[in-house]
């Protein structure tokens, strides 16, 4: 039963279908604004990509390490302060 609540709870998530460009990146920083308060540092790219509800995690983990190089540790993505976060680079 836990799986058909999961999936009805991913179904009511719009997703969008392509590629991420920085705008689909407005969200992010008042999740990890959350994500920090909950006292976690790191997080797979896949846990962003459902955050903000995109479907393409190689993509998005693309753009995030173009845009800040500094926080991309190849597997997890470093969390910081969203207030000295901007999706300009």
């Amino acid at each position: 039963m836990a799986a058909d609540s999961e999936e009805v709870e991913t179904a009511a998530k719009p997703r969008r279908h392509q590629p991420p460009f920085v705008d689909s990146l407005v969200g992010l920083p008042g999740w990890e604004q959350e994500t920090l308060r909950r006292g976690i540092d790191f997080v797979t790219y896949r846990r962003i990509a459902d955050a903000l509800g995109l479907v393409d995690v190689a993509a998005l983990e693309s753009l995030l390490a173009a845009h800040h190089p500094t926080r991309d540790t190849d597997l997890l993505w470093k969390v910081e302060d969203a207030r000295v976060w901007s999706h300009g680079g």
